[in-house]
């Protein structure tokens, strides 16, 4: 994933949590001014707000958080690379069983442009096609595999 779209799920994230804080302490606020008391008992309510504050900690926590495949921190890895090459071998890494097709599908690159990208790293040695009906597999190499601890 890339990190603007982590940055965008994140602040989404943050301001439903936000919504919802917000929403719950006016409908607590207006039910304490209108009948003098609430329905939703405070000794609840404040631990439940502490618990969705703590559920979405967690989720912006793994949504920043570098991502790893077997202790392999990938974007790492990603940084030695061309931008498109970084998307096909962090999708690599990430799936499994993975054609040319449903590469160009998880990276969001035209056919071509993930066929040409293959062949650089092919040629390079880090990837092998293996053929699979009227498509290819898409795998990294044994040296590369070795090489990662994979």
């Amino acid at each position: 994933m890339e990190v603007g779209r982590r940055v965008i799920q994140t602040m989404l994230v943050l301001s439903i949590f936000t919504f919802i804080v917000a929403v719950t302490s006016l409908y607590v606020q207006m039910q304490m001014q209108n009948l003098g008391a609430c329905t939703i008992p405070l000794p609840l309510f404040i631990p439940f707000i502490a618990c969705l504050g703590l559920f979405i900690g967690t989720l912006i926590y793994s949504l920043m958080a570098p991502v790893k495949v077997k202790g392999i921190d990938v974007d790492a890895i990603c940084k030695l690379l061309e931008a498109d090459e970084a998307k096909v071998i962090r999708a690599i890494l990430t799936h499994e069983d993975l054609t040319q097709a449903r590469l160009a599908r998880i990276t969001n690159l035209n056919k071509v442009r993930v066929f040409r990208i293959l062949q650089r790293l092919e040629r390079r040695g880090v990837i092998k096609k293996v053929r699979k009906g009227k498509t290819n597999k898409i795998l990294l190499s044994e040296e590369v595999r070795r090489a990662l601890g994979l």
